[in-house]
């Protein structure tokens, strides 16, 4: 049974940690739960929260705040998380591992820098069983000087600079500016079976992925392994850099077979890493996405037949993303 510890008893909390710490080896909170922040974009903040092994955080007890005049958040854009019956608070989703996210902004007046506190909280699960009440970490971010409030508030793509020109002179025609990397490649997964993941990508009119740019692994699993990717055969693309080379247009979608030490349901993160272009020869740098996929339960036979099937030499298993 978790011992709930509310804000109230904050201070017996203090105590009672720093007391455990020597004793079970339970984390100081801002190591058990690291932020990590990021500008993805003018007008969106990349989030990534790194959680511990035998700890998790509540879903929906992550927070994002700024107390700076002339900013506005969003809507904090965050996964599906593992579902799990918690005896204090009911039904709830949870994250292990890591969890990946995205903070929209605006802003009404130029700036040079963004401040914003992320809260999250959550608990230890093993031996001894305790939540940390709400841990707040403030980053202050560095903001493009090009940055405009019109910019921010348009969720413009990067300058140009963040991209590469593999077009020559050509460059981007008058209206054609690129689209955010979020929608101009649209990353998703989901679990076709307890040992298959289908991994898709998106792409709108104009826009096109390099296949052999473009990879999955696994980034958290508990004994999952991925084999080798199965690549639907792409349109031949001749550019001055990389000759003539597979993309995709329209929507790619990747089967990936995985195999599993055991059978019990859960969650796993897949890393994607990837990188496209727009048809005028404006290409974006490489993008990365985390993505949590949810596995049903296998049983014995599907255990079974998945291992054999990625022993096979034409199934070598992948390589897996310790950190993204």
């Amino acid at each position: 049974m978790l011992k709930w510890l509310g804000a109230c008893a904050t201070a017996l909390l203090f105590a009672g940690v720093a007391g455990a710490q020597s004793q079970d080896d339970l984390l100081p909170v801002e190591q058990a739960f690291q932020v990590k922040a990021s500008l993805a974009e003018p007008g969106r903040i990349a989030l990534r929260i790194d959680i511990a092994p035998d700890y998790y955080l509540y879903r929906g007890r992550i927070k994002a705040k700024t107390a700076q005049d002339g900013l506005e958040l969003g809507t904090l854009d965050l996964p599906p998380g593992i579902p799990e019956h918690d005896e204090f608070q009911g039904d709830v989703e949870i994250y292990r591992g890591s969890v990946a996210a995205s903070l929209p902004y605006t802003l009404a007046q130029a700036t040079s820098s963004a401040s914003v506190t992320l809260t999250v909280q959550g608990c230890h699960e093993v031996d001894p069983k305790i939540c940390y009440p709400p841990h707040p970490t403030t980053f202050t971010l560095d903001l493009p000087a090009s940055a405009t409030p019109a910019a921010a508030a348009a969720g413009a793509a990067p300058p140009a600079s963040g991209l590469v020109n593999l077009g020559g002179a050509g460059g981007l025609v008058q209206g054609s500016a690129p689209l955010p990397p979020e929608q101009a490649f649209v990353f998703e997964a989901i679990a076709l079976s307890p040992t298959r993941v289908l991994a898709r990508w998106s792409m709108p009119k104009g826009y096109y992925l390099y296949r052999d740019k473009s990879d999955v692994a696994i980034a958290q699993g508990d004994g999952v392994v991925l084999g080798a990717p199965q690549w639907p055969k792409g349109t031949d693309h001749t550019d001055e850099h990389f000759g003539t080379v597979p993309v995709y247009f329209g929507e790619v979608e990747l089967p990936l077979d995985l195999a599993r030490d055991n059978g019990a349901a859960q969650a796993i993160t897949l890393h994607a890493e990837y990188q496209g272009c727009q048809d005028d020869g404006l290409c974006y740098p490489v993008l990365q996405k985390d993505v949590v996929v949810n596995l049903p339960p296998a049983n014995a036979a599907e255990l079974a037949a998945a291992k054999a099937s990625l022993a096979a030499p034409a199934a070598a298993p992948r390589r897996a993303v310790a950190d993204a």
